[in-house]
């Protein structure tokens, strides 16, 4: 299993009874460079040297299909191929912990073999730097203002805790902007913080972002429980995602509206989960989006939203089974205008 960036070179040779005879090696790319160099004792075209990086999404999704037997929506992968920095045998780890519904808005918990790996890092930090840690791995874009302003204390004590994070080796700091050194770093640091600390991470975090929606994600993260005011807000921001042509986004924002709204707003509910649906619909995750609106039809009455769930229903039939019924459900649908 090759972690990280490995070089490899792979020289051939035919032995006396003209059998070939080959090597294989790899090691690690460094900031120093190789230090495995069996360029100096072979010649030329005796060998060839590759330097891997992180799998393609497509790749990636070919891999987790014929190792696991499952695909995911698209969204999914780009998250397992963000968290594991394109490492193949990370990504299949993270992947192995997925509930089979495909659901994107719960954390990502860490298999035990690479929250040991993680761990090993990060618990020998202080207090305060796994603090100052969690907020910048709490956003998309980790700054150092945000992250200190994030943090309770005194700034100047956040900046230094940001220090020794970077002296651990954990992250890097290039003017505002942090960068974790791996991305299982950002995870497991986010996934080992106990729900009521993230909570409260995500509250700190809300008012000082300016994106309208990562403002939303964190408003929707940090909440106690449902709440409809928080609701409307984080559907304001999916409907602005959907607008500016990113649907994931927006099915993302909307998945967890509808965990917002109260129990007891059955129709705003099921009227955010076909609006979810679409979203999906459009994001390129048509199976989720057919077995939403199929649980949800037999509990919508009639009325606008039944028509709507109908519509977009018979649109993914017509496109996956046949005309006939897709113009079925479109037909059902009218009748409820």
């Amino acid at each position: 299993n090759v972690t990280g960036q490995p070089a490899i070179s792979l020289p051939l040779y035919h032995g006396e009874d003209g059998l070939p005879v080959g090597v294989v090696a790899c090691e690690r790319n460094s900031d120093h460079g190789t230090r495995l160099d069996l360029g100096r004792a072979l010649p030329r075209d005796r060998y060839t040297r590759l330097t891997l990086g992180p799998l393609s999404l497509g790749a990636l999704h070919q891999v987790l299909k014929q190792q696991l037997g499952r695909s995911f929506p698209r969204r999914t992968l780009v998250r397992l191929q963000g968290d594991s920095g394109g490492n193949p045998f990370f990504a299949l780890e993270l992947a192995r912990s997925l509930p089979e519904d495909g659901s994107t808005t719960q954390v990502l918990a860490l298999p035990e073999n690479l929250r040991r790996l993680v761990d090993n890092r990060i618990a020998a930090l202080p207090k305060l730097t796994q603090e100052v840690l969690l907020a910048a791995s709490a956003l998309h874009s980790p700054t150092v203002d945000v992250a200190r302003s994030a943090t309770p204390g005194r700034s100047v004590e956040s900046l230094r805790a940001l220090e020794r994070a970077a002296a651990a080796g954990v992250i890097s700091i290039d003017g505002q902007r942090i960068r974790f050194t791996h991305p299982l770093f950002a995870a497991g640091v986010y996934a080992s913080a106990a729900p009521r600390v993230r909570r409260l991470a995500h509250r700190r975090l809300a008012p000082l972002v300016e994106e309208i929606e990562e403002r939303a994600r964190h408003l929707a993260l940090g909440a106690e429980g449902p709440d409809e005011r928080l609701a409307v807000t984080v559907a304001e921001a999916a409907e602005y995602a959907r607008r500016r042509g990113a649907p994931e986004v927006g099915a993302d924002l909307l998945e967890h509206a509808v965990a917002l709204t109260p129990q007891e707003q059955t129709l705003e509910r099921q009227r955010r989960s076909i609006q979810a649906s679409e979203y999906q619909f459009h994001a390129g995750e048509v199976r989720r989006a057919r077995q939403t609106l199929e649980t949800l039809l037999p509990e919508v009455p009639a009325g606008p939203e039944r028509a709507n769930a109908l519509r977009l229903l018979g649109e993914i039939r017509y496109q996956q089974d046949s005309f006939v019924e897709g113009i079925g459900l479109l037909e059902e649908a009218l009748r409820h205008v």
